[in-house]
């Protein structure tokens, strides 16, 4: 009966309580960039790719984000302090994951570059580009869903989960064109390099302003 129970009270928060919902998708989401990094790295070992291990270092940095903030989350939920006090934490604690987002935005120059400037071309198999479309098109619906969503909710841990969101997507855009270009393309050279070259710049001066976005919204709640 208690598990029952447990089952039928899970079922009702996810119904009803949207903040619940988020966190226990973030879970999911979670351990779906931990598999997917996980596949780039082997991806880069098998066929000696430094694209795919400078991208897999990239998602192990937005999934320490993320695992920073399920720890302060359940940190400031068990504690004591008065919910004025632990508001002013969270806006701290915003500040600085908004900094280290952009921190990890300027490290994606590396795999960019490596990206649009390497001559290397790599002969995949037709399975990464069919698990990457997967991964890539269940990653933008989520984003897209969420982000309209969280403007209607203040926590602040849940607009940081929308932002690492969209950021994953768009980074998965951008893993996606290059498995596809070196898969069904000649490479990245002539006409490719050159739409190569724009739709990066274009996807990292998204995340770039998504992060000072962040940072700038953080400013002002501290102020307040």
């Amino acid at each position: 009966m208690k598990i029952k129970e447990a089952i039928i009270k899970t079922k009702n928060k996810l119904k009803n309580d949207y903040t619940f919902k988020t966190f226990l998708f973030a879970s999911f989401s979670f351990f779906a960039t931990l598999i997917f990094s996980v596949y780039n790295l082997y991806l880069g070992i098998a066929y000696k790719a430094s694209w795919n291990i400078s991208i897999t270092i990239y998602y192990l940095l937005l999934m320490a984000i993320r695992a920073d903030i399920f720890y302060n989350e359940k940190k400031l939920y068990k504690s004591d302090l008065a919910e004025d006090i632990k508001l002013t934490k969270h806006k701290a604690i915003y500040l600085k994951q908004g900094f280290m987002l952009f921190l990890i935005d300027l490290i994606l120059i590396v795999p960019i570059t490596i990206m649009t400037l390497g001559k290397k071309s790599i002969n995949y198999s037709t399975i990464p580009a069919i698990a990457t479309s997967a991964y890539t098109t269940c990653k933008i619906v989520l984003a897209i869903i969420n982000f309209t969503k969280v403007k209607k909710l203040n926590n602040l841990g849940i607009k940081m989960f929308r932002n690492i969101n969209l950021k994953d997507s768009l980074v998965a855009l951008l893993t996606l064109q290059y498995i596809l270009l070196m898969t069904f393309g000649n490479g990245i050279e002539g006409s490719s390099l050159i739409l190569c070259s724009i739709t990066s710049f274009a996807v990292w001066l998204i995340l770039i302003t998504i992060s000072i976005t962040t940072i700038c919204n953080a400013i002002q709640l501290r102020k307040k």
